[in-house]
């Protein structure tokens, strides 16, 4: 099955297979240059991606960074004063606690809207984070009261005012109207 003297079986399989590598490798160094090339710019593209990616996680932070410190200018409609108050023995502070009627919020402060006269119209808000956050949340609050104070209301929402705390005339002992 020789073909000819000295010739070897194998020898045109070797061949294709050296003539293929030789191919192999000269297209592989042309397209070094291409190649490398490429690279390049793939690592362009990707600093970019990773800017672009780092830009959108810092402008979602700044967002919930707004909405937190937004939530703690909200009004907390469901707040009221408890049973545990007390008034100074010279009649010119009261000291409350509050409490909240929902499941969700805590009371960081509150502002006397009746302009420190009176009657007092207190609105309770919430507190900075968010829902449910307790971040500079208080329960304790001190209002000053003046020899004329009777009354304290305290708003819910869209029910408006609603009467909380009041002076008897005849005892000028502080009591909560329930």
């Amino acid at each position: 099955m020789a073909r000819g003297k000295g010739a070897q079986p194998s020898s045109g399989i070797v061949e294709i297979g050296v003539g293929y590598m030789q191919r192999f490798f000269r297209i592989s160094v042309d397209l070094l240059p291409h190649l490398m090339y490429n690279e390049r710019t793939n690592r362009k593209k990707e600093g970019v991606r990773l800017k672009k990616l780092l830009f959108t996680i810092l402008i979602l932070l700044c967002l919930i960074a707004v909405w937190m410190v937004v939530t703690g200018f909200s009004v907390q409609t469901s707040a009221y004063i408890t049973d545990n108050f007390t008034v100074s023995e010279d009649g010119s502070e009261i000291t409350f606690t509050i409490g909240v009627g929902s499941s969700m919020g805590y009371v960081r402060g509150y502002k006397d809207e009746g302009g420190g006269a009176s009657p007092h119209y207190l609105k309770f808000y919430s507190a900075w984070g968010g829902f449910n956050s307790s971040i500079g949340a208080k329960s304790s609050f001190s209002l000053p009261l003046q020899p004329g104070d009777t009354e304290i209301y305290v708003y819910h929402g869209q029910a408006g005012y609603a009467l909380t705390l009041k002076k008897d005339a005849a005892t000028g002992e502080w009591y909560r109207v329930k």
